[in-house]
């Protein structure tokens, strides 16, 4: 019931809060956003602060930076379709895509300056400081780097975290100039730069008379009194229940036992839950906890593990020149092939390797081009991405005990392949290493996912392999047996 006076209280507010969005003064149109082409740019006139983007670039391949100044972590940028650059550290970026719709938050004082994207920030300290105001779709200090972005709206925080600029799209009815009006400072914002820019769509702004809210409210009026009377009846007698469930608590639910009915007591080890019925009489209910993403009959484990000479064939073949592998792992001690097709004659290598203790993990692509992370291999757990599309190949590397990231870059020919992926080894031989760990392993193709690995035990039999999400089936060892790890929590 509480959720039903929510919503409604809710509705009333946003009814009544829409006429009021009116904001800017006679004499303006606003706009739902201003598109700004390369060489435009807004200088907001502040140097340090917090800057709220709503904010949608067009990824074209070239750069777009937008910053107070040249040096390292005092601008940000949207290069690729696949992240957001802040610095030249090794963890310097945001995975997200640019051409989506996103809010980006950019802080910056004296000392150090942060990049947040969704629930993700990096933070970057610099020595130098810079006097250079930020830009909007520019870099201060070398404006020849512009973005190519729309922009929806920009809030600009002090260190106190108060609201100094307020940038709404607008178009100037005198002249027709696009730019951004500050509800706060009243001051309407220019193209400061060559290029121009493009106005968006017309902001609808519709106004209530009282008659027709009259009208179009009485139905949720009569509907909120009657959620308000449900919800006084409810809190009064949960007060009551509250009562006297403090009182069983105080007298029975640190000594379950005590009740006389073995059938109402609660089961040794575990957790219960204490409820009176409507007859003041006390019940014992077990608290079931259980977590999983699969289908009735398996259980998800933390993750699996492999026996001597075990590995799994996944059947896919990567037949296309735009394949995203990743998965979870922690790998043996020994030389390995966590995820790799390699014939017999070793002419097709394709997959995640490393060649013994100490040694740095690889990626091979096709014809025999391999990239090589900076990341040792310790035995600690590592998440491992790849990518292939035109010719560029990638591979990122991150260790979960040191927080240390690497991503490499190579080029590399596509040619299509006839043999499919082995987990934990190839087709190279059936000798394989035990103790390689995984708690899950990805691919798509052609953006579209093809595997999706979670460690599983099938309870009918107790088998272990892996539950595949993508095609909705169980995959077991082919040859040897997995080893199962703790069930997920």
């Amino acid at each position: 019931m509480k959720k039903i006076l929510s919503a409604a209280l809710a509705l009333v507010c946003v009814w009544f809060a829409t006429p009021a969005r009116a904001a800017l003064p006679s004499g303006y149109t606003q706009l739902e956003y201003i598109e700004s082409e390369r060489g435009a740019y807004i200088d907001t006139g502040i140097s340090y602060g917090k800057f709220v983007h709503d904010i949608q670039f067009t990824i074209d391949g070239q750069r777009n930076l937008l910053g107070c100044g040249v040096s390292d972590s005092m601008f940000w940028e949207a290069t690729d379709a696949d992240r957001f650059i802040f610095s030249s550290s090794s963890n310097g970026y945001i995975l997200g895509n640019p051409a989506n719709r996103n809010i980006v938050e950019f802080s910056i004082n004296t000392t150090e300056a942060s990049l947040t994207v969704g629930n993700d920030t990096r933070t970057h300290t610099h020595s130098s400081t810079s006097n250079r105001t930020y830009l909007l779709f520019a870099l201060n200090g070398s404006t020849t780097y512009s973005a190519l972005a729309k922009l929806y709206s920009l809030k600009v925080y002090n260190d106190s975290d108060v609201l100094i600029q307020d940038l709404v799209p607008a178009k100037r009815n005198s002249d027709g100039a696009v730019g951004l009006y500050d509800t706060v400072s009243g001051e309407f914002f220019e193209n400061s730069g060559s290029g121009e820019f493009i106005a968006g769509p017309v902001v609808e702004i519709k106004i209530a008379t009282t008659k027709y809210n009259e009208t179009k409210f009485s139905p949720l009026n009569t509907a909120l009194q009657n959620a308000i009377s449900v919800v006084d009846s409810v809190v009064s007698n949960t007060i009551t229940q509250a009562g006297r469930i403090a009182t069983l608590q105080a007298q029975k639910q640190t000594r379950p036992n005590d009740i006389a009915d073995d059938n109402e007591k609660c089961p040794a080890g575990k957790k219960c839950l204490l409820v009176e019925d409507a007859s003041g009489t006390p019940h014992w209910y077990e608290i079931v906890e259980q977590y999983s993403r699969l289908p009735e009959g398996f259980t998800e484990l933390q993750y699996v593990s492999n026996a001597a000479n075990t590995y799994l064939d996944t059947g896919i073949i990567p037949t296309v020149d735009n394949v995203v592998m990743e998965m979870k792992v922690k790998p043996s001690t020994n030389s390995w092939y966590i995820w790799q097709n390699r014939d017999p004659s070793n002419s097709v290598i394709h997959g995640f390797s490393g060649a013994n203790t100490g040694s740095k993990i690889s990626f091979a692509f096709p014809n025999d081009s391999v990239a090589t992370s900076t990341i040792t291999r310790t035995g600690n757990i590592l998440t491992m991405r790849s990518t292939m599309l035109n010719g560029q190949g990638k591979l990122y590397v991150h260790d979960d005990a040191t927080n240390e990231s690497d991503e490499q870059t190579i080029a590399y020919t596509f040619s299509a392949e006839t043999l499919p992926y082995y987990l934990f080894g190839n087709q190279r031989s059936d000798t394989v290493n035990s103790g390689n760990v995984v708690y899950y392993a990805k691919m798509y193709m052609n953006d579209e996912l093809v595997m999706d690995y979670i460690p599983a035990k099938r309870n009918r039999d107790g088998a272990i392999g892996f539950y595949d999400l993508a095609s909705q089936s169980f995959k077991q060892a082919n040859h040897g047996s997995f080893i199962a790890g703790p069930v997920a929590q």
